[in-house]
């Protein structure tokens, strides 16, 4: 699996942290809904993770430091949520 791609489904829930399993990840886009809880730290376990997009939903806590593991990364999108802290300092020099 490469590729999931869910916005603006209506999807509420949290993220799981078996997402961390998904080894062979590249997209996952999961926008304007309503999911709620934090990102789970398992998310730095995707390695091929390009593209993280869970901008608008009710997204709570920190930005997990696991995803400055996340070498591939080309674009994360996480506004509009209710994010807390700071970013990590690592995701500059991704």
């Amino acid at each position: 699996l490469r590729t999931i791609h869910l916005d603006g489904n209506h999807l509420s829930g949290t993220l799981s942290t078996k997402i961390g399993r998904l080894s062979t990840l590249e997209y996952f886009t999961i926008s304007d809904n309503m999911i709620h809880g934090s990102i789970p730290t398992e998310i730095g376990d995707c390695s091929f993770l390009r593209h993280l997009w869970i901008k608008k939903n009710d997204i709570t806590g920190v930005i997990p430091l696991s995803i400055t593991s996340l070498t591939e990364l080309q674009q994360i999108w996480l506004h509009e949520n209710k994010l807390i802290g700071s970013i990590p300092a690592g995701i500059g020099a991704l």
